[in-house]
């Protein structure tokens, strides 16, 4: 696990110093992170965005988990999260 969180961190630090605070026509660079499996992005890979986020001072509620299945994404999850961030 160390090296997941070793290479999400670096790319989350190099991310947030390269577009941090930016707006791209109207609104907010994004950063997609893929996993194999919903229990990898479930149990690992979100845990460790989620740790990197802190540690940068980013809200959790940026982030979107978008799997596909309507147990763990929901529609209006998608819809809230675009009208939020959309004038972030």
């Amino acid at each position: 696990m160390p090296d997941i969180v070793d290479s999400y961190l670096f790319y989350a630090c190099v991310f947030a110093a390269s577009y941090g605070g930016k707006e791209y026509e109207g609104l907010a660079p994004k950063m997609a992170i893929f996993g194999a499996e919903i229990a990898e992005v479930r149990d690992e890979i979100r845990p460790v965005v989620e740790e990197v986020l802190s540690e940068l001072g980013i809200p959790l509620d940026k982030i979107l988990v978008n799997v596909g299945d309507e147990k763990i994404t929901k529609s209006e999850d998608i819809r809230d999260f675009r009208i939020q961030h959309l004038w972030c």
